[in-house]
């Protein structure tokens, strides 16, 4: 893991729902990060001050990201088994490095509050689940993220990768 000391936090945008960031480390390029860069969307509880500039970075994000910066191979791993065995069409297949490189367009980290979902939360979702799991973060969840691919295989959808506790949880479309 790289220490914090050597991490930058370079703030593109905010507003008291989300923050659009780049964290900035000496990383060994991927195809995630082919600029060694985290290209970062954070979401956050709406906040009672609504002057410019502000924001709740809570101790769920720091623990999220940190999360991502320590389970960064694994993450890389998961997610190229996934588009390798899903997304990546097999004449790409055979120089799959290369495929990926050029096949990822974009890449966003994304961070969210921690959200525990209670028993009228869960009566009222239950409708609009047809078939979808309904998942939530428990009081013991110390982290989740969900990294957001765009490719050149699907121009229209989002790929979704998304980690509770540095424990790959599911991926999908949109």
């Amino acid at each position: 893991m790289q220490p914090w000391s050597q991490l930058k936090l370079d703030i593109k945008s905010i507003s008291p729902t989300d923050m659009t960031a780049t964290v900035v480390c000496n990383w060994k390029p991927s195809f995630l990060h082919p600029s060694g860069l985290i290209h970062c969307y954070i979401m956050s509880h709406q906040t009672t001050d609504t002057s410019p500039g502000s924001f709740i970075l809570d101790q769920f994000h720091v623990d999220s990201l940190n999360a991502y910066i320590e389970a960064r191979e694994y993450v890389l791993v998961t997610i190229t088994k996934v588009l390798k065995n899903k997304i990546v069409p097999a004449s790409a297949k055979r120089n799959l490095e290369r495929a990926l490189a050029k096949g990822v367009k974009s890449a966003v980290l994304e961070l969210r509050p921690r959200e525990i979902i209670n028993e009228a939360a869960v009566i009222a979702a239950l409708p609009k689940l047809r078939g979808r799991h309904l998942v939530s973060d428990t009081p013991t969840t110390q982290s989740f993220f969900t990294m957001s691919i765009n490719t050149v295989w699907d121009d229209e959808h989002p790929l979704r990768f998304s980690f509770r506790d540095q424990k790959f949880v599911d991926w999908s479309r949109g």
